[in-house]
This record gives structure tokens, C-alpha cells and sequence, in this order.
């Protein structure tokens, strides 16, 4: 399960890589900005339009209910398993682990915003120029990460794999105080850092969802992005101006030890996110 969450999400950030590659070849050639936000939208419009040519999913246990006879059969069927699916994900969203694993899942999704946000405009502000890059660092990093970490999920346990998150995020906050006062190219070392934190975040959090609702696993990682999503936009909100840059780490803090000891009580206390019997079969 690791492994293929670290899969997916490293194929997920090449978009990361790929489109600061493409932003920075465009800052590079001096383009007005409104010429850049169209080049990038097209770009966006037609992956969007590539869509299109997928194949239909398999039908699943809820698409294969018994059909009426009527014409809007179908739709009705449909529109009843997507209300069935939106149920089952707020049953999880109050579920006991997933209420204690949600002080995990808050703070990855303020780390995000602050590894994507708030960095950002203080490496901007030294130079343009070297943002994209930089932001293409975080993008190798989360794709290097991902694999790296999902399979370690596989080879050494859960447990293990986030601790090794948290010692990066650990890492990420400390640095986050002195590398503002650092030579250019060590923004990266930042950056690169707080990327390899972040896919640690993502793929732990797969992986342990998988784990405990085996049944659900689909719901299961539609709550888990439905209260990350929150934590972003809510972040990104207070750090848009409200907030300076110190009572963002101050924040970040707060959150990132709520998020230690609601995984130790977790982990020891509620629903151990592995044993020795599955680690060994892991192996």
C-alpha cells in the first residue's frame, strides 16, 4: 500500500516540476504577466481536454445494484451511490481514528501552504528569477520522496516511516528560521527539504487510511483530502496578510506538536498503524 501511494503521488508532482520548468522558462524570457496567465491556461485547458479521452471506470459493487426497468434508472442508481459514498465519508470524518489522526492531517495541510506560501515570496523577493526553480526542487523532492517513503512504509512499518516524517518536518521548521539569512543557493536546500517532509505527510497518511478502512478506502481518502483541503484554504486565508512570517512558524508549531501527540495516542493508545505480523509479511 505504501509503495503505491508513493507511486502515485510521484507522478502527481511531475506536474510540479514539469509546469515550474515551464514558468520559468517564461519568466526567463521577460513575457508581460497577463501573457504568461494565458500560456499557462491553455496548458491548463488542454490537459483538462485530454480528459475527455479516458476510458469509463469499472463498474463497482454500488454501480452493480439491480436496475429498474424505467429509462432514468441509470442516473437515479448513480446519483443513490454518490449519496451513499458522500454518507460513508462523513461517517469517517467522525470516526474516533480518523478524529485523533485529524491533528495529522491539519497541520499537513498547513505545512503545505507554508512550505508553498509563505516561503515563496521571500525567496521572490530576492530574486524572481529563482523562484520556479526553487519551487521545481520542492517538486523533485515530493516525487523522490513519495517512492522513497512508501516503500520504506512497506520494508519497516508505518509506524517507523512517520517518524521520519516528523523529523523532517522537524527539520523543514527549524531551517525555516535561519534560511532567510542564507546564500542563494541554500534556499533550495530549504525548499528541497520541506518537499521530502511533505510527501512523507501524504503518502503516511495513504497508507495508514488504507490500513485501518481497508472497506472504505476510497471514502476513507476522500476525507482525509476534504480536511486537508480545509486546513489549505483556511491557511492560506490567515497568511494572506494577517499574519507575519514569525506567527506563521509560531502556528506552524502549535499545530506540528497537536500533530505528534495526536499520532502517539493514536498509535499506542486506539489503533497500532501496524504490527510485527504485517511488517514481516511486508517484507
Amino acid at each position: 500500500m505504501g509503495f503505491y501511494s508513493g507511486v502515485f503521488f510521484a507522478l502527481f508532482q511531475l506536474s510540479g516540476i514539469i509546469g515550474n520548468l515551464i514558468t520559468a522558462a517564461l519568466l526567463a524570457l521577460k513575457l508581460e504577466q497577463w501573457i504568461i496567465f494565458i500560456i499557462l491556461f491553455a496548458l491548463a485547458l488542454g490537459g483538462t481536454f485530454l480528459l475527455l479521452f479516458l476510458s469509463p471506470p469499472l463498474p463497482t459493487k454500488i454501480q452493480q445494484e439491480p436496475i429498474a426497468s424505467n429509462n432514468n434508472s441509470k442516473i437515479q442508481t448513480q446519483i443513490k451511490g454518490i449519496f451513499k459514498s458522500m454518507y460513508r465519508t462523513l461517517q469517517i470524518v467522525f470516526d474516533g481514528k480518523m478524529l485523533l489522526l485529524s491533528g495529522f492531517l491539519i497541520y499537513s495541510g498547513y505545512s503545505v501552504s507554508f512550505f508553498t506560501g509563505s516561503i515563496p515570496p521571500i525567496i521572490s523577493a530576492y530574486d524572481n528569477l529563482l523562484l520556479p526553480f526553487c519551487l521545481t526542487a520542492f517538486g523533485v523532492a515530493e516525487s523522490v520522496g513519495s517512492v522513497l517513503l512508501g516503500k520504506g512504509s512497506d520494508l519497516f512499518g508505518r509506524r517507523a516511516m512517520v517518524w521520519v516524517t516528523f523529523f523532517l518536518h522537524f527539520l523543514a521548521i527549524a531551517m525555516s528560521f535561519v534560511f532567510q539569512f542564507w546564500k542563494p543557493y541554500l534556499f533550495f536546500v530549504q525548499i528541497f527539504i520541506g518537499g521530502l517532509a511533505d510527501s512523507g505527510s501524504n503518502t503516511q497518511i495513504y497508507s495508514i487510511l488504507g490500513h485501518y478502512f481497508k472497506d472504505n478506502a476510497s471514502d476513507a481518502f476522500a476525507a482525509f483530502k476534504f480536511i486537508q483541503s480545509i486546513s489549505i484554504a483556511l491557511s492560506f486565508a490567515s497568511q494572506a496578510g494577517y499574519l507575519s512570517f514569525f506567527q506563521i512558524q509560531i502556528v506552524l508549531i502549535g499545530l506540528f506538536i497537536i500533530a505528534v501527540i495526536s499520532f502517539i495516542g493514536l498509535d499506542c493508545f486506539i489503533a497500532p498503524v501496524n504490527d510485527k505480523k504485517e511488517k514481516v509479511d511486508s517484507v
